[in-house]
């Protein structure tokens, strides 16, 4: 016998949420300073790595609203609990220290040569 969940496909799509929204802008943020570092590596244009920093501060302005909103509505998701880590992981985990590493080498290589 097939429960109600497996009847209905796409069903964590369906529970999207307000606040998954502002989780998913909070990722789209993290990946975008990420490509931006990437970038500043290849180009040595310092543009970049501001764009980068600005766009950490977002990323951290988007996980403190996707709270706010989920508390204020009261509603949550599964797959928002989830993509929240993923967010954070990328977002702090990975795009911040990548900033402040790509600076430190780029800083280093520049006072070798």
């Amino acid at each position: 016998m097939k429960t109600d969940k497996q009847h209905k496909p796409f069903a964590m799509i369906r529970e999207f949420q307000l606040a998954d929204w502002f989780t998913l802008a909070n990722a789209v943020c993290g990946t975008g300073a990420l490509f931006s570092m990437l970038t500043y590596l290849q180009t040595t244009d310092v543009r970049h790595v501001y764009f980068a920093g600005g766009m950490v501060f977002a990323a951290l302005v988007f996980d403190v609203l996707d709270g706010r909103v989920a508390r204020w509505r009261q509603k949550s998701s599964g797959m928002g609990r989830e993509l929240d880590s993923l967010a954070d992981v990328i977002s702090f985990g990975v795009a911040r220290p990548l900033l402040g590493m790509v600076a430190a080498c780029r800083a280093y290589t520049t006072v070798l040569s």
